[in-house]
Order: structure tokens, then sequence, then C-alpha cells
């Protein structure tokens, strides 16, 4: 099973793999799809960076330039 999961991962990266399944066979709008999927990527990025930078594994003196320009 994670065989299949890691090569589903691998080469259509996933959410290619839910957007179509959520056309097909949820007939959701495209629209809705897009902002569903950005949201709980947003979502996970902030639970690993709160991950990381508990962790210590960030310096936030050189993270900050990459903070502001990344907004």
């Amino acid at each position: 099973m994670a065989f299949v999961g890691a090569f589903l991962g691998g080469m259509m990266s996933g959410g290619s793999l839910i957007v179509f399944m959520m056309l097909v066979f949820l007939h959701i709008p495209m629209k809705t799809i897009i902002g569903t999927l950005k949201f709980c990527i947003t979502v996970m990025a902030a639970a690993s960076s709160v991950t990381y930078l508990k962790g210590g594994v960030v310096d936030l003196r050189r993270a900050r330039f990459l903070i502001i320009f990344s907004i």
C-alpha cells in the first residue's frame, strides 16, 4: 500500500489525482477544488514551519528575508 501511495504521489503529484477524482466522481466545480487544495497546502506548510521552528532547525535571522520576499 505504501509503495502504491508513493508511486502515485511521485508520478501524479497527489493533488492531480485528488482533483481528477473530485471532478469526475463528485462533480465539484474546478474553482472550489483549486481553492480547497491551496488551503490544504497552506495549512500543511504552516504546520511544517512550526515543527521546524520548534526543532531549532530554522535560523530566524536568515529566514526573515525569505519571509519578507515570499509574501
